[in-house]
């Protein structure tokens, strides 16, 4: 509708919450508007405006003392509300503070053939075909004495049977993560990838043994990695990558790194605690953990096409490649096939030939 007295305008629309007062005036024959600024809508414009310039410096691996990331981690967090019980791995009857030995087992090594995996998930889903490769990879190659499966919810799919049919040693365990210790609330994980990363500490720490992230394929035996109090692997010469962990139970490197999560836990900072923090360590308190340079995780993300691409690499000399899943997505913009039997036999990548060495048997 015009109003001639003031060339006003109104607008009417339903559903639109378009706020009938309007400023306006004349210029140059035609209208221009104002409308009045809602402070809600100013709040979330500037959350989005932060949360995409978030994206962006990650995208584009900018430095992670940033502005932007320091104030992330230093207003945008949140914590639990409450310690409830099953929640703070320090209040559960195996958890042992007193005077820590570093014995041997009863096979003659320090780190028991124990294998991990968590499975956290907002609601159940099928098991990949990639997660199916690594569990039967890790049960074949490592022979171990037991796998725990951790998971808030049980998955589904025939990749899943197939696992159960082949895996008989694997035991599923319903259990809530872990967001508390020392009775303290731990902050709570930004990405969902990120919430494993404690859970990986607390369950060795439990347990002791082999802890492996879900595209982990598992070459050969590790023996002699078991031999050491604690190992991990080397991403970069600055960095690790937790996404293979061989420790034992009573393992000082392991009490360090869980500290961390209490006193300097940067969750809007990617790989921050589970890798930066662990190669800190690592350089501090060299005696307490093994750096295994080159045959835990290379290739590494900067060489992706190694493992997806046509580049040929000697996987044989590896205790395991890591898939690194999540950045060859992202650094093919989520545009990839996602990998099946027909996939591995079109395609002869390092994970195609690792993968029909588990699914066929081949050498």
């Amino acid at each position: 509708m015009h109003d001639q007295r003031c060339a006003y305008v109104y607008i009417h629309c339903e559903g639109c919450n378009i706020p009938e007062e309007y400023l306006c005036m004349e210029y140059n024959y035609g209208l221009v508007f104002e409308t009045q600024k809602s402070p809600k809508l100013i709040g979330i414009s500037l959350v989005v405006i932060i949360l995409l310039s978030y994206i962006v410096c990650s995208a584009l691996h900018l430095s992670t003392e940033s502005w932007l990331v320091v104030f992330l981690n230093t207003f945008a967090t949140t914590k639990p509300t409450d310690c409830s019980k099953g929640t703070d791995f320090t209040k559960r009857p195996s958890f042992n503070n007193n005077h820590l030995t570093l014995d041997l087992g009863s096979d003659g090594y320090l780190v028991p053939n124990i294998v991990h995996y968590i499975w956290y998930v907002d609601n159940r889903h099928d098991l990949s075909f990639i997660n199916m490769l690594a569990i039967i990879s890790a049960d074949r190659f490592l022979n171990p004495t037991a796998i725990y499966f951790y998971c808030n919810h049980k998955p589904k799919g025939p990749n899943w049977d197939r696992v159960m049919r082949k895996v008989p040693s694997l035991a599923v365990v319903h259990q809530r993560p872990v967001t508390c210790v020392y009775g303290t609330p731990i902050t709570n994980p930004v990405f969902g990838p990120s919430s494993s990363d404690l859970e990986r500490v607390t369950t060795l720490m439990d347990k002791g043994g082999i802890y492996l992230d879900l595209d982990v394929i598992v070459v050969r035996s590790f023996d002699p990695l078991r031999n050491h109090s604690c190992t991990v692997g080397l991403e970069t010469r600055d960095k690790v990558n937790s996404g293979v962990l061989v420790c034992h139970r009573n393992s000082p490197f392991l009490r360090l790194w869980l500290e961390h999560y209490i006193a300097d836990y940067k969750v809007w900072m990617w790989n921050y605690n589970a890798g930066w923090v662990p190669a800190y360590l690592a350089e501090r308190y060299p005696e307490y953990i093994h750096l295994e340079p080159n045959r835990l995780q290379r290739p590494n993300g900067d060489e992706i096409d190694m493992i997806w691409g046509p580049e040929s690499f000697n996987w044989r000399d590896n205790y395991a490649v890591h898939l690194l899943v999540r950045t060859w997505r992202s650094k093919n913009l989520f545009m990839v096939e996602e990998p099946n039997m027909d996939y591995i036999s079109r395609t002869n990548s390092t994970f195609s030939q690792l993968a029909r060495r588990i699914i066929l048997n081949q050498p």
